[in-house]
């Protein structure tokens, strides 16, 4: 279900017409000629797979950006529980029996 955007806008991308895509469709095509099937079909994955190469970096870019803070600050917190001595940290459940 994720894909088909990909699919389908690598379509318009390489100016091919829209195909639909339902299962006993793609089987019947399939017996009917493997090598057309392979050549319609893989170039709508080649088509989704142009698209993926083109979104990932902005997405990966985006997400990186919008994260940084809160991990650094994540980090940041670790790294001050971890410097703090064993006597001012809480003590365990544990230590109350």
């Amino acid at each position: 279900i994720m894909l088909l955007p990909f699919y389908r806008t690598g379509e318009t991308l390489l100016g091919r017409q829209h195909m639909p895509l339902s299962i006993p469709m793609l089987n019947e095509r399939f017996r009917e000629n493997t090598g057309r099937f392979f050549g319609d079909f893989g170039m709508i994955g080649l088509g989704g797979i142009g698209v993926w190469c083109i979104l990932a970096p902005l997405v990966g870019t985006v997400l990186y950006f919008m994260l940084r803070p809160p991990v650094r600050a994540f980090a940041a917190r670790a790294r001050r529980a971890e410097l703090r001595p064993a006597a001012q940290m809480r003590p365990a459940a544990k230590d109350f029996q």
